[in-house]
């Protein structure tokens, strides 16, 4: 029968049990890293995402619409033909060839 002793200033971890060769030490080093690194992609991400909110106010600033003569978007009045129901609006787009 093997009888671990331990100090009372510690308490029992599983993890530490499972990888003797790390101490307090090596895990605090360790969680360090992760802490800065997850700080690090956050402001990485926060960059990317105002970059992206920069890019889409200096593009609508540059864009020119297309003034195309053949293409048209306006309201109109749509006539019923056999003249049964009253005339409704509407709009049109029209393209011609």
């Amino acid at each position: 029968m093997n009888i671990i002793l331990r100090s009372s200033t510690e308490t029992p971890n599983e993890f530490v049990d499972s990888h003797p060769w790390l101490d307090k030490v090596a895990l605090g080093n360790a969680q360090d890293r992760s802490k800065r690194q997850r700080d690090y992609a956050i402001a990485i991400t926060g960059l990317i995402y105002i970059l992206n909110i920069v890019d889409a106010v200096v593009d609508a600033q540059l864009y020119e619409p297309r003034h195309d003569p053949d293409l048209s978007f306006a309201p109109t009045v749509v006539q019923d033909q056999y003249g049964f129901a009253p005339p409704k609006t509407g709009l049109s787009l029209s393209y011609r060839f």
